[in-house]
């Protein structure tokens, strides 16, 4: 620890221990079989397993990541696969309450080649297709 650094759990806000015991309440539902669970393997058939069949890699169904929102305000984003939905909580100092601030579909967006980014997927086919091309002649 350097020189002036203070322990972890003395520089900790209210925040952070609210988001610190959301995420132990999310293990602690993962852990009961309430959440689904990553795939585990199945000692007689050799066979991975997974509750709902979640599609993000690990198998499960709902993640949780803890992160700060604002300069004072701190939040738990929740990722539920089998519905496509995102939800975003936030937890604000000032009035001590976790409320819902923001939730949406993100079925449809998984759909979109492009939306509001620079350059476009078609601008960069472009690219490349020159670069090949570039490529192909060499110098005699």
């Amino acid at each position: 620890m350097r020189a002036g650094a203070t322990p972890m759990r003395a520089t900790m806000t209210t925040g952070q221990w609210m988001i610190l015991l959301a995420l132990v309440a999310v293990a602690a539902l993962v852990a009961g079989g309430l959440v689904a669970s990553p795939p585990r393997a199945e000692a007689q058939t050799g066979a991975a397993s997974s509750v709902g069949g979640g599609s993000a890699g690990g198998g499960g169904e709902i993640f949780a990541v803890a992160g700060q929102i604002s300069r004072e305000t701190y939040g738990l984003y929740l990722l539920d696969n089998r519905n496509g939905t995102i939800c975003v909580y936030e937890y604000a100092p000032g009035t001590g309450k976790l409320t819902l601030a923001a939730a949406r579909s993100f079925i449809y967006d998984r759909q979109l080649d492009s939306y509001n980014t620079e350059p476009t997927p078609q601008d960069v086919a472009k690219l490349v297709a020159k670069a090949r091309r570039l490529r192909e002649v060499t110098p005699e």
